[in-house]
């Protein structure tokens, strides 16, 4: 394919919001046998991230995760387009950029409302196993999936691939897992609030809200949050919660809580 193509592809799909898929690339399998592809690669290992490489990941690889095509190997597609968007890479700034070529089209993706379901899922789920070059979770994901986990607009299933990304943060120890999640716990767990039983599954919002919970010991009890806390007590009229346990000090983090401000809440319910 002539670069004249790719580079239409990238402008076209970065000016609109939209992937724009390069023509003859209908399949996931000519992808995988593309010459384009073993020539993104060497790229890469070469530390090259310019606009070819740019337009290689917007034109070819990216489109694939959404097309009917692939649908029944979605997962597959999912894994091996991270794969080849990265495992060559021997520069920190490759990674670094692809990643957030990768994170920005993904979030579109996954906040597309003509999107299908499945896609829209997997697009979250992409970058949530987006890698730092060691192999851990790509801190540059952490405050997009904050957002997408704390926001009441999308689909229940697109906010739990997000929160189960930052779960996985959460557990590899991202140094700035707090700053960019602390915001959006207090939302996550305040959403009973928002979505009533007719609109989404209460058994997918009570894992929603219960991960939001266990990250609060990460994030710091601040105000809001605890505030949250509080009333997902007052809200729970059929008693089903029968103990609250607050953590004062969280060793591995240095982490404190207001315990203080935790009983006020709770007496104030």
């Amino acid at each position: 394919m002539c670069r004249a193509v790719l580079a239409a592809a990238v402008i076209a799909g970065l000016g609109s919001g939209a992937l724009v898929r390069a023509a003859g690339y209908d399949s996931w399998s000519k992808v995988e046998s593309a010459e384009e592809t073993r020539t993104y690669g060497q790229q890469i290992r070469e530390g090259k991230f310019d606009a070819p490489q740019q337009a290689f990941l917007t034109g070819i690889l990216l489109p694939q995760l959404t097309l009917p095509a692939n649908r029944s190997a979605i997962a597959h597609v999912r894994q091996r387009i991270r794969e080849i968007a990265t495992l060559n890479a021997t520069q920190p700034q490759v990674y670094e950029r692809s990643n957030t070529l990768i994170r920005d089209a993904m979030v579109k993706a996954a906040r597309d409302s003509a999107a299908e379901p499945l896609a829209r899922v997997n697009a979250m789920i992409l970058v949530a196993e987006l890698q730092e070059p060691d192999r851990k979770p790509w801190k540059g994901a952490s405050e997009s999936l904050a957002l997408a986990a704390g926001d009441g607009t999308l689909p229940l299933e697109v906010r739990i691939a997000a929160m189960a990304g930052l779960v996985r943060h959460a557990a590899a120890g991202d140094s700035e897992f707090a700053a960019s999640v602390r915001p959006a716990v207090a939302e996550i767990i305040a959403s009973p609030r928002q979505l009533s039983p007719q609109k989404a599954d209460a058994a997918a919002v009570t894992w929603l809200v219960a991960r939001a919970i266990d990250l609060v010991p990460l994030v710091e009890p601040a105000p809001p949050t605890i505030e949250a806390l509080a009333r997902i007590l007052a809200d729970d009229t059929g008693h089903r919660i029968k103990a609250v346990l607050a953590c004062h000090n969280e060793t591995a983090t240095g982490v404190t809580s207001d315990i203080a401000a935790v009983r006020a809440a709770l007496d104030a319910c």
